[in-house]
């Protein structure tokens, strides 16, 4: 049992603002709000511009590594960083004779991270589990609430959990979800989750139940069900004067709880090293330009930690591919990106559908 007092409520709510906005992608962050004043604008804008990468890099590593490591994360110097941002866009900026504020998105280099990671013997992931469907369930003594007057609900809205490595989808309330039996849920009632698995297009379901009494001062909450790398149940309590807080508090663990699993099930570590599985198979192209494109589109694979030339000539290439979950995973990676694995004579061929 943990007492939460409203001194707390503070760290939970600035732990929200570390989630950011909807990314495509685990190298771009989203939602980065800048302001600066100067002696003009210009000078205003550069300033926040800079310092909001600082606050996107850190945001980004965090996103990739496990929760333990997050107090060792590298202080990248102002010259690396550079290198490693691959662009910006602005979102909303508003400029003043002497400020600027902004909401920004940043664009990171995967390969330039990475390495500033294994360089200081850092572990990450940026693999990305299915999504979940993950239905918050609140309950007032006897009285359960789904999609109507749910606090809980709100709650994991406001953590945006899609944005996760694990990311989870909520339901969207609608009169299908509006038919649901509280108790059918609960019991996981097949023809219930089977409805909801067809609705929602997603193999796994976690309910995330929180029950407090009548005087809403204990709360006991519970996330249950198949999260990203196999079954799970997860559990905490506080007591506390505020809901929300509490509710937060309880999500956050369990957020928490539930990247650093899948991300220790697919880590890349030991700087210098080559992790995965190595493919060897061989790519044909028209030209240099071709040959970049198709190198870029390799590496860009998070089933792919390295890419290594064996043999290279103006129309073709021999490679070696290290990779996460050997052929099988390369072949449904290159599937999303046009290509397919083909078995040429006992050689693997990369080669456009």
């Amino acid at each position: 049992m943990r007492n939460l007092n409203l001194s707390l409520l503070a760290t939970f709510l600035m732990a929200l603002l570390i989630v950011p906005p909807a990314q495509a992608g685990p190298y771009e962050v989203s939602g980065i709000e800048v302001e600066a004043a100067a002696e003009n604008a210009v000078i205003a804008k550069e300033t926040a511009i800079a310092e909001g990468r600082v606050r996107a890099v850190r945001l980004m590593m965090q996103r990739i590594t496990a929760t333990k490591d997050h107090a060792v994360l590298p202080e990248i110097p102002p010259e690396e960083l550079e290198l490693m941002i691959n662009g910006f866009s602005v979102d909303r900026e508003q400029s003043g004779q002497t400020s600027y504020s902004a909401t920004l998105t940043y664009h990171f280099v995967r390969q330039a991270v990475q390495d500033a990671l294994l360089r200081v013997n850092i572990p990450f992931s940026d693999r990305e589990a299915a999504p979940t469907l993950l239905i918050p369930v609140y309950q007032q003594g006897e009285q359960f609430f789904l999609f109507e007057n749910n606090p809980h609900l709100e709650v994991w809205r406001a953590l945006r959990p899609e944005n996760q490595l694990t990311p989870f989808i909520l339901p969207s309330g609608d009169d299908s979800d509006m038919a649901i039996d509280p108790n059918a849920l609960l019991a996981r009632d097949i023809d219930t989750m089977s409805g909801l698995r067809f609705r929602y297009q997603v193999q796994n379901i976690l309910i995330a139940l929180c029950v407090t009494d009548v005087n809403m001062t204990r709360f006991d909450c519970e996330l249950d069900g198949g999260g990203p790398t196999g079954p799970i149940t997860l559990r905490q309590s506080y007591t506390g004067d505020d809901p929300s807080a509490v509710m937060t508090a309880a999500a956050l663990a369990f957020v928490a709880d539930l990247e650093d699993q899948w991300k220790s099930s697919n880590l890349i570590s030991m700087p210098g090293s080559r992790v995965g599985e190595p493919v060897e198979a061989a790519v044909s192209f028209g030209g240099l330009r071709e040959w970049q494109q198709l190198r870029a589109r390799l590496v860009s694979l998070p089933e792919v930690s390295e890419v290594e030339v064996r043999a290279l000539n103006p129309r073709g290439a021999i490679l070696i591919l290290h990779v996460m979950g050997g052929v099988g995973a390369l072949a449904s990676g290159l599937s999303a990106l046009g290509y397919e694995l083909a078995d040429a004579g006992g050689t693997w061929v990369i080669r456009p559908f």
